[in-house]
């Protein structure tokens, strides 16, 4: 099963025994999961999902279509663009700035703000 461990892992700089010491999860079983040579139990991804602050759908990738389907683009994609824009600012983006980048409607605000807790962006 895929997931977004490693990815989450490297944004955050942690390694695999630092994630293991943060989150009471044995690093050897995290290696293994990131390594699809282990299937994620629940328990390991509730804990992985709270300690990241992410859904469960977004751990295990099965809210990547819903939010191409809505956005035209994919989370990694925003989260690409948001990267970007940061370097070249030196600073986290200010929500009324993101909106402009992406060009979204005001109608999906709930949705962006559901997007950018995720990311860790500071909202207006």
């Amino acid at each position: 099963m895929k997931t977004r461990l490693k990815q989450l892992r490297e944004r955050h700089k942690l390694s695999l025994r630092d994630l293991g010491k943060k989150t009471g999860i044995d690093f050897t079983i995290l290696a293994r999961i990131e390594n699809n040579e282990r299937e994620m139990r629940m328990k390991y991804a509730v804990v992985l999902a709270d300690y990241y602050k992410v859904s469960l759908d977004y751990l295990l990738y099965r809210s990547e279509d819903d939010i191409k389907n809505k956005f035209g683009v994919s989370f990694d994609e925003v989260q690409k663009i948001l990267d970007e824009r940061a370097k070249t600012f030196k600073s986290k983006l200010h929500h009324k700035v993101i909106l402009k980048i992406i060009d979204m409607a005001e109608e999906d605000l709930e949705i962006i703000d559901n997007l950018l807790e995720r990311m860790h962006v500071e909202s207006y």
